[in-house]
């Protein structure tokens, strides 16, 4: 895998955002099922990490999450 991004999420490019591996993708999937502004867009989201999720290592999945976490805490301040 290449490397991890900083904590907040990938800029819009168009309508396609560049995410650069599964670790980025899984960060930001976390991160729109906490912030998305419906129950169904969250569900979506879930959705999606799952199925990520069955193909990462435990460790990126641990690093994923914790850029996640970071995503989140930039938001809230």
């Amino acid at each position: 895998m290449g490397g991890v991004s900083g904590p907040h999420p990938p800029q819009f490019k168009g309508k396609n955002m560049e995410l650069k591996n599964n670790i980025e993708a899984l960060a930001y999937g976390m991160y729109l099922a906490v912030a998305a502004p419906s129950d169904e867009q969250s569900a979506k989201a879930q959705t999606v990490c799952q199925e990520l999720m069955a193909c990462m290592t435990e460790d990126e999945i641990k690093q994923a999450y914790a850029n996640a976490e970071a995503m989140l805490q930039t938001d809230a301040a």
